[in-house]
């Protein structure tokens, strides 16, 4: 034993990867810290040195990735060893720290940079100035993800496995309408009576249209939220804590929501075959639909009507929350060049444009209505759309199979990356299970850059991927529309659809002045770099009639 000359002060840091592990009695949190107390008094006898960890940062949340920016332990610890207030971290492992082999990097290199030490319990100190060290690190690193990505793939699989042989739920908690199955984990049965109160309450949203409205009738009608009873559990201390009631809450606005949301309604639901697991049930997207075993507790149609309802009003909430669109504002002057701006009423009931001086004010939405239509017109009269329509109708005929052919292609290559991924995974494995760090160094090398190369075509290929389904998703669409007609009246239905924002690009894009004139007439001057008109000389004039001009007094100042 070593006589103590000096003091290092650090932290350490214990993790799990969910919050139920975290719960366990003298569970894997407890345990990792008791180790690296024992590490601290063992490391201060061997260097003369006094290792004292002041504080335990305990996480409970996956090391993957993904949750790197919930971590607010592994981030308080990097603030901690920036601002140089930590001489050491120990944690009980590498992948305790992290299962990201580039967080895990940076963790490493950032406190290298600020001379903060880091140890694992297990093998002491990371050096990565120190030519074994770094090179266990960089294995170890490899596994650690490695590890993960692999149990990730086998947990989800028999996950999946489950759901579409045996209908299981993976979520525990029932919902209004379901109840938990009297023998069998994760799956439900249908209560009769619940599920007549969830058809109620869809029903009346249907004919209500307001969350608001359904809210009051669900009070009047004595309608909860589902009531349940929690499971026993057992804290970190050893006390057991006994099942309490939760649920059977009164409606509100966001609760109502969240039930008339509820895919579990319908009695199926998808998901993303990633691993190519059901070739067979996979649908053009690579979705797999699979049926709980509890089955529809609604009917799909009344279902799918409620969730449009809803996305119509979230679409008007949004509008009506937003800032009115002047379209013609910045476009729109007096023949003497004064411009108009828009104003509205106290009230806010009405608007209107008005020249600074305010002799002048027009109705916002008559003269609107007026430019909307002459755009219309122009739009319909042009080559512009004629010559789009021309060749997408052209396209159609040729571009569908064309299409499904690079996506078939596209994903037969994607498998052939899956398979050489998987036999790359397995090979570094095998690898390092030989024990020759010299052979396991070497090959982790020549194989890491070999997934690297197989990530970077695997991406690429995803976004043409996307990009394909799109243009599919188009073509489809238009399936319908048998002539130029009619693509030209959809193009321009769409216009009179868009939102005032997206309408005031396009009339300022091709009308970017609009004049009125003492004989009450509005003068449009067309962009002929975006039209070529062939009826059309570029000046348009509309007669604006007397009764909505709305002068603000009887004598306007006369024109300069």
């Amino acid at each position: 034993m070593k006589p103590i000359k000096s003091v290092k002060i650090g932290w350490g840091l214990a993790r799990v990867s969910s919050k139920a592990q975290a719960e366990v009695q003298h569970g894997s949190l407890e345990q990792q810290g008791h180790m690296m107390k024992r590490w601290a008094a063992t490391q201060s006898q061997r260097e003369g040195i006094e290792y004292q960890i002041i504080r335990i940062v305990e996480e409970d949340i996956s090391g993957r990735k993904k949750s790197l920016k919930k971590r607010d332990g592994y981030h308080e610890i990097l603030r901690a060893i920036k601002t140089k207030q930590i001489d050491f971290v120990v944690i009980e492992k590498l992948d305790r720290l992290g299962r990201d082999k580039v967080s895990n990097q940076f963790f490493i290199d950032t406190a290298s940079e600020n001379e903060v030490e880091i140890f694992e319990v297990e093998s002491g100190r990371i050096n990565m100035k120190d030519r074994g060290s770094r090179l266990g690190f960089n294995i170890k690193n490899l596994l650690a993800e490695e590890y993960s990505l692999d149990l990730e793939e086998k947990v989800t699989k028999k996950v999946r496995e489950a759901k579409v042989n045996n209908g299981k739920d993976s979520a525990t908690i029932p919902v209004l309408g379901l109840e938990a199955h009297p023998t069998k984990i994760g799956i439900y049965v249908i209560d009769k009576n619940e599920q007549k109160v969830v058809i109620d309450i869809f029903e009346t949203f249907l004919k209500t249209g307001s969350l608001k409205e359904t809210v009051s009738y669900c009070k009047k009608m004595g309608y909860k939220t589902k009531a349940r009873s929690t499971r026993e559990k057992i804290d970190k201390k050893g006390n057991r804590i006994l099942p309490r009631q939760v649920g059977g809450q009164d409606f509100d606005s966001k609760r109502l929501y969240d039930h008339l949301t509820n895919t579990k309604y319908l009695g199926h639901a998808y998901f993303k075959d990633t691993w190519v697991q059901f070739p067979n049930l996979q649908d053009e997207e690579g979705f797999v639909k699979w049926n709980y075993a509890h089955g529809p507790v609604i009917d799909e149609e009344l279902f799918l009507k409620v969730r449009t309802l809803l996305e119509q009003n979230k679409q008007k909430s949004a509008s009506s929350k937003g800032r009115t669109a002047y379209l013609l504002s910045g476009v729109l002057y007096l023949h003497d060049g004064t411009p108009f701006h828009g104003v509205s009423a106290k009230s806010g009931a009405n608007s209107y444009y008005q020249d600074r001086k305010k002799t002048v004010r027009i109705e916002r939405f008559k003269i609107e209505k007026i430019v909307k239509n002459r755009v219309g017109q122009y739009l319909k009269d042009s080559d512009l759309l004629k010559g789009l329509f021309q060749t997408a109708l052209k396209h159609r005929s040729i571009g569908g199979p064309v299409i499904d052919s690079d996506i078939t292609r596209m994903n037969q290559r994607l498998n052939e990356l899956n398979g050489i991924d998987k036999t790359l995974s397995e090979a570094i494995r095998n690898v390092a299970l030989s024990g020759d760090v010299a052979k396991v160094i070497e090959a982790s090398k020549a194989i890491a850059d070999e997934k690297a190369k197989v990530e970077k075509e695997r991406e690429s290929l995803k976004a043409q991927l996307q990009d394909l389904q799109r243009s599919k998703a188009q073509i489809s669409e238009q399936r319908g529309v048998k002539s130029l007609q009619d693509y030209i009246g959809l193009a321009l239905k769409d216009f009179k659809q868009k939102n005032d924002h997206i309408q005031k690009q396009i009339i300022q894009s091709l009308i970017p002045k609009i004049i009125l004139h003492p004989d009450q007439k509005l003068e449009l001057q067309v962009n002929l770099d975006c039209l070529n008109l062939s009826d059309c000389d570029g000046r348009k004039k509309v007669r604006i009639p007397e009764k909505w001009r709305g002068r603000r007094d009887s004598n306007p100042r006369p024109p300069a």
